[in-house]
């Protein structure tokens, strides 16, 4: 350890250096054929040599400005399930295409197992799987859409009451 950390100059990169040597010699150890101690030591320093002139990617020490940067970035956002409304998230599931929209609406409201839903919908069990990771995926654009819209025009605009969100969906969208 201490002729690794001679030669690297730093605590932190020769102990990744000897645990990844020993690492590499614990894996070929059954391959070696000699049990004499001396031709293990040196194995063990050959291969630790390597590892220490194997370039390494560095990590740069961040700035404590660019720490509180990104911790004030993080904290302005607030998670999309805690700015959704349950109007704009009918709006954003009625805007999904049906091939999508089906399987979410079973799976994630009625509770219908993936099998079921792929004997009801004449695909395979794969298909339903793939189906909704990509109904999630376009849930969440959508949701994000309209929550850019909302901040482009300064908050949630008031919906017209007694108008269902899907018939306010399909008339932003321009549809009757």
């Amino acid at each position: 350890m201490a002729w690794a950390r001679r030669c690297l100059g730093s605590e932190a990169e020769a102990q990744d250096a000897v645990s990844e040597a020993f690492e590499r010699f614990l894996r070929a150890r059954p391959s070696i054929h000699s049990d004499d101690p001396a031709a293990l030591r040196a194995y063990l320093f050959t291969i630790l040599r390597n590892c220490m002139v194997r370039p390494r990617p560095r990590l740069l020490p961040l700035d404590e400005d660019i720490m509180a940067t990104i911790a004030a970035a993080e904290a302005e956002t607030e998670p999309l399930w805690k700015t959704t409304s349950s109007e704009d998230l009918q709006a954003a599931i009625v805007r999904l295409p049906e091939g999508l929209r089906t399987p979410l609406l079973l799976a994630i409201f009625e509770r219908v197992s993936h099998r079921a839903i792929a004997e009801r919908m004449s695909i395979s069990t794969l298909a339903v799987t793939m189906r909704l990771f990509r109904a999630k995926r376009t849930l969440k654009r959508l949701l994000e859409e309209q929550r850019a819209q909302r901040a482009v025009r300064g908050g949630a605009a008031a919906p017209e009451q007694g108008q269902p969100a899907a018939r306010r969906a399909r008339t932003a969208r321009g549809e009757q």
